[in-house]
């Protein structure tokens, strides 16, 4: 199989083109070109090239004189690079050309004059390895300075054991280039993010993408994305947390202002094939932002299965929601509002979705109208709900007293409902009712609840208010 290969044009960056992160458009021109074609034995050759060091072409190594070219000549003498454990400043990116690997361990320190958009900058082309090195950004001033940037095509990339840390902007920024070029195979693994201004990893139009045992800590913005039409992206065994805020929020065009922002785990709702499994979420109150979920509402919906994650604390709601989504065996606990969420906030159709065996808990703070699982709810046009299974799942509050108010709540009466099915849920531990069923005003209406073990209110039975 042939690979790709090349390079990009003039360093500048194009900003992921949702909404929500439409940074610096129309700021940053972009002019990429694309890669000639190659022969995989040459990344096969290129696995066995020598290695040389920075130190080999003049660096210092002591963290105090400037030794950016010293570096660029290490990296662009067509042999892997070696830092040696030692600690480098820099003032300028670093490129790394195709089929190059940068090792550590060792530092990269930026300098308070560096004012590229990113400190590492991958080339297109295949098998680019960067593994072991810190990048601290700690000194930096200017205000859109990423860790690790990506620009162009690229086959088989790595990077890992890597600890980017201390940055205005993007931690590790696998970009997409607004559309104009995608990535095979990916794999960003064991890494560690903390402390920056924006997302911490940002995966965006790649192909079977493993996103894996990676540590975030302290985001001005989603901490792990899935972005940009990306195919079956792996997200998996991280650890996020975002309790306390990072030293520098993003504040520049297309920001929020300053304010921090964004979900533990995020996709768009263009991806296909989404997999987050065996995640642990924790905190993002301050953030007031879903634990899991959708970036951007849509009117389509690729596959997403939400499996075996833990999300403690969530901002919103634990786990958001939409059409063609498993959302199956996940531990919610302390939600602000709702621990599962089924619904789109402007409205449109939702289809496809399965809850089933996730056990939620202690849901809402001081609210009696918070919700396990809240079906249906829409700010804008009437919201239309197909084929939605609710079962087996676990809804309980053991505090004194109890702050969750209803179990499962169907509560739109501006919706319509066809194929709902809530079955086989345990909802007899929260404080007002098991369920509020709503009948719609729409057009239809067709749902069941049956099975479920439920809490006895004053009236002995529970409340449960009939399609109307």
């Amino acid at each position: 199989m042939d690979c790709l290969d090349g390079t990009t044009g003039p360093s500048c960056v194009a900003i992921r083109p949702s909404s929500r992160r439409a940074v610096l458009a129309g700021a940053l021109a972009t002019s990429f070109a694309m890669a000639p074609i190659v022969s995989c034995s040459a990344t096969r050759r290129a696995q066995l090239k020598p290695s040389t060091s920075p130190r080999a072409h003049g660096a210092t190594g002591d963290g105090l004189v400037d030794d950016t070219r010293a570096i660029r000549a290490a990296l662009t003498s067509g042999v892997h690079v070696d830092l040696q454990g030692l600690t480098y400043l820099i003032s300028d990116s670093l490129p790394l050309p195709a089929g190059i690997t940068l090792t550590g361990p060792g530092r990269l320190v930026l300098s308070r004059a560096f004012e590229s958009q990113w400190a590492v900058e991958v080339q297109a082309g295949t098998a680019a390895r960067i593994a072991g090195v810190e990048i601290d950004g700690q000194a930096v001033s200017a205000p859109v300075v990423s860790g690790i940037r990506v620009n162009g095509a690229t086959v088989d990339l790595v990077i890992e054991r890597c600890r980017v840390m201390n940055l205005p902007f993007d931690g590790i920024d696998v970009s997409g280039g607004a559309g104009a070029f995608r990535h095979i195979s990916p794999q960003i693994l064991n890494n560690r993010v903390e402390n920056v201004g924006w997302v911490a990893i940002n995966v965006e139009a790649s192909t079977d993408a493993r996103i894996a045992d990676n540590r975030v800590a302290r985001t001005g913005y989603h901490a792990i994305t899935a972005a940009l039409g990306s195919v079956r992206p792996l997200i998996i065994k991280n650890t996020v947390t975002k309790a306390q805020a990072p030293d520098k929020l993003f504040a520049g065009p297309g920001s929020l202002g300053g304010v921090e922002g964004g979900f533990m785990i995020a996709y768009d709702p263009d991806c296909q094939a989404v997999t987050i499994d065996s995640n642990t979420c924790d905190d993002n109150r301050r953030a007031g932002y879903d634990g899991i979920g959708v970036n951007e509402d849509g009117s389509e919906f690729g596959t997403a299965r939400i499996t075996r994650n833990i999300v403690r604390r969530a901002g919103l709601f634990g786990i958001d929601a939409v059409g063609n989504c498993v959302v199956e065996d996940n531990l919610i606990e302390e939600a602000v509002q709702q621990g599962i969420h089924v619904g789109l906030d402007l409205g449109g159709v939702i289809r496809n979705v399965v809850v089933r065996r996730n056990r939620i808990r202690n849901t809402g703070e001081d609210a009696e109208d918070t919700f396990g699982i809240l079906i249906g709810d829409t700010l804008g046009p009437p919201l239309a709900m197909r084929d939605i299974r609710v079962e087996d799942n676990v809804v309980l509050d053991d505090r004194t007293p109890r702050r969750t108010g209803y179990g499962i709540g169907v509560v739109s009466d501006e919706a319509s409902y066809a194929g709902l099915s809530i079955s086989g849920n345990d909802l007899a531990r929260v404080r007002t009712a098991s369920m509020i069923l709503i009948g719609p005003r729409g057009p239809g209406h067709d749902y069941k609840a049956v099975r479920n073990t439920c809490l006895a209110d004053r009236s002995g039975l529970c409340l449960v208010t009939p399609p109307t």
